[in-house]
C-alpha cells in the first residue's frame, strides 16, 4: 500500500510541508511547499494589488508542482507493488524426467500381451489404449500411469491385470539459426545448448578453401565432431561398465581426463550416471512387479490347496457313511433314496475337487511364468550390456581412425599457409543463443549459455556477430554460402 498525507493548514496558518511516504523502510521524502498567507484584501494598497496578483500566481504554479510530485510518488508506488518483475527461469538446473517429456511410451500387459507395444503420446497429452480406452497423462509418474492402467483394466477384465511402463522415446527439440543444419532433435535427459549446436552439425561458417581446394573450416568441424562423439562413447563405455558390474557410480576414466579435460569428463560422466539411475530403477520396477505377481499368485494357489484339503476331507467322510448306508440298505433297514442322495453328494464334491485341480495347475502355470520372466528379464540385460560394450568398442575403433585421418588432413592444410587454426587474423565471431519455450502461460524467450539444459519442445535459436576487420565481407560470404 502506497499511504500519501497531504498537510495543508489554513491559509493564515502559514506553511505546512507536504510528505510522500514510500514503501521501503522508514523513508520520507519531503517536499517544501512555500509559505501560504493570503494578504487581506483590505490591507492591500492599490500599489500592492500587482505584486499580490503576481504572488498569487506563482504560488498555484508551485501548487500544480506538488501536486505533480505527488503524483509521481503514487504511480512510482503502484508500479513497485503492482508489476513485480518474472522471476528468471532456471536454465541451469538439470530437468528431471517425466511423462509430459514423452512422445512415446512402451507399455507391457503380463496377462494380455496382445495389448503389449509402443504408444503415442497425444500433443493434448492423452493416451490411447486399446480396450482401456483414453486417458488423459499430464500430471502423471510413470508408477502413477501403471496404477491407472492396470486399474481400468482389472476392472474390465475382471482379474488381477499388472501393467510396466516405460518412456520409449522423448519429444524433440528445434534448432535454428547459424547452424549448419537447422531441424528437429530428439531430446534425451540432460540436454545441453551445446549438444545440440553439434546435434545440429555446429555452427555455420562460410566455405573458406585452401590452395589445395579442401575447406580448412570443414576439417576443424570435423575434428571437432569426432573429438565430441569419442569423450562421448568413452563416457558411455565406463557407464556399461559399471553397469555390468552392478556398480552404483560410475568411476570417470583417466584417458576421458586426459582428452576431454577434468570439467567435460565430470559432465559427461554425470549424465552417464543420470542415464545409468534411470535404467536401474526401470529394471528394478520391472523386477518388483514380477515379483508381486508371484507373490499374489502364490497366496491364490495357497488358497486352492487348503480348499482342496477340506473337500478331500469331506469326500472321505462321506464315502465312509455312504458304505454303511450301503451295508443298512442291503438289510432293509433304509430306504434306497438315502443311498441315492449320499451318492448325489459325493458326486458334487468330487466335481468341486476336479475344479480346485484345474485351477491350482493354472495357477502353478502362472507363478512359474512370472518367475521365468524375471530370470529371463535379468539375462537379457546381461546380454543386451555385452552387447552394446562390443558395439561402442568398435565405434571408438573406427572413431580413432577418423579421428587421425581427419588430423593429417588438417595438417596438410594448415601447411600449405593460407589459414592457421586459431587464427586472429580473421574476424572474431561471437554466438549468442535464445531457448524459446512455451507453456501454459504463453511462449518466453529466455537468453542461454553453452552450459543451459534444454527441455521437450524448446526451439533453440543460434545467432552469430562477427566483429573485426572484415565483418562486412564475412557476413556476405555467409549470406552468399547460404543462398547455395
Amino acid at each position: 500500500m502506497v499511504y500519501l498525507f497531504l498537510m495543508y493548514g489554513s491559509i493564515e496558518a502559514g506553511r505546512r510541508p507536504l510528505i510522500c511516504y514510500q514503501p521501503t523502510p522508514d523513508p520520507k521524502i519531503p517536499v517544501g511547499l512555500p509559505p501560504l498567507a493570503h494578504p487581506s484584501p483590505r490591507s492591500i494598497s492599490e500599489g500592492a494589488t500587482e505584486r499580490w496578483r503576481a504572488m498569487s500566481s506563482s504560488r498555484l504554479m508551485r501548487y500544480a508542482a506538488a501536486g505533480a510530485i505527488v503524483l509521481a510518488c503514487s504511480l512510482s508506488a503502484f508500479a513497485q507493488s503492482e508489476g513485480e518483475p518474472a522471476s528468471k527461469e532456471d536454465l541451469e538446473t538439470l530437468p528431471v524426467p517425466d511423462i509430459t517429456f514423452a512422445e512415446r511410451l512402451s507399455l507391457r500387459f503380463q496377462d494380455h500381451p496382445e495389448l503389449s507395444g509402443d504408444y503415442r503420446v497425444s500433443p493434448d497429452n492423452t493416451l490411447s489404449v486399446p480396450v482401456v480406452g483414453r486417458m488423459n497423462v499430464a500430471g502423471l509418474s510413470l508408477v502413477g500411469l501403471e496404477q491407472l492402467i492396470a486399474k481400468r483394466a482389472t476392472e474390465l477384465a475382471g482379474n488381477a491385470t499388472y501393467v510396466t511402463a516405460e518412456i520409449a522415446a522423448y519429444r524433440p527439440i528445434f534448432v535454428s539459426g547459424d547452424v549448419s543444419r537447422s531441424g528437429s532433435i530428439e531430446w534425451r535427459p540432460g540436454l545441453t545448448v551445446l549438444q545440440a549446436e553439434a546435434l545440429a552439425g555446429g555452427l555455420f561458417r562460410p566455405q573458406e578453401q585452401t590452395a589445395g581446394g579442401g575447406s580448412m573450416i570443414d576439417t576443424d568441424k570435423t575434428l571437432r565432431k569426432i573429438e565430441d562423439q569419442r569423450n562421448r562413447l568413452l563416457a558411455s563405455v565406463a557407464r556399461l561398465k559399471a553397469e555390468k558390474e552392478g556398480l552404483n557410480k560410475i568411476a570417470i576414466p583417466p584417458e576421458l581426463i586426459e582428452l576431454a579435460g577434468k570439467g567435460e569428463a565430470t559432465s559427461l560422466i554425470l549424465e552417464q550416471q543420470a542415464l545409468m539411475d534411470a535404467r536401474s530403477a526401470a529394471l528394478t520396477k520391472q523386477l518388483s512387479s514380477l515379483e508381486n505377481g508371484s507373490n499374489t499368485a502364490e497366496q491364490e494357489l495357497q488358497g486352492l490347496n487348503d480348499q482342496a484339503a477340506r473337500v478331500d476331507e469331506q469326500l472321505q467322510k462321506l464315502r465312509e457313511m455312504q458304505g454303511r448306508v450301503a451295508t443298512l440298505l442291503q438289510k432293509g433297514l433304509v430306504e434306497k433314496e438315502r443311498s441315492l442322495e449320499g451318492e448325489l453328494r459325493i458326486s458334487q464334491l468330487e466335481e468341486k475337487a476336479i475344479e480346485i485341480a484345474v485351477s491350482r495347475a493354472r495357477v502353478q502355470g502362472v507363478v512359474a511364468g512370472l518367475q521365468q520372466n524375471a530370470v529371463t528379464l535379468k539375462e537379457d540385460r546381461k546380454a543386451a550390456i555385452d552387447t552394446e560394450i562390443s558395439s561402442k568398442q568398435a565405434e571408438l575403433a573406427q572413431i580413432e581412425i577418423d579421428y587421425q585421418a581427419a588430423n593429417q588432413t588438417y595438417r596438410e592444410q594448415s601447411a600449405q599457409g593460407e589459414h592457421v587454426r586459431g587464427t586472429a587474423s580473421l574476424p572474431q565471431p561471437t554466438t549468442e543463443y535464445t531457448i524459446v519455450r512455451r507453456n501454459e502461460s504463453g511462449e518466453r524467450q529466455l537468453t542461454a549459455k553453452t552450459s543451459s539444459y534444454l527441455r521437450p519442445g524448446d526451439v533453440l535459436l543460434v545467432t552469430r556477430h562477427v566483429s573485426g576487420p572484415g565483418a562486412t565481407d564475412d557476413k556476405e560470404r555467409t549470406a552468399a554460402d547460404r543462398s547455395q
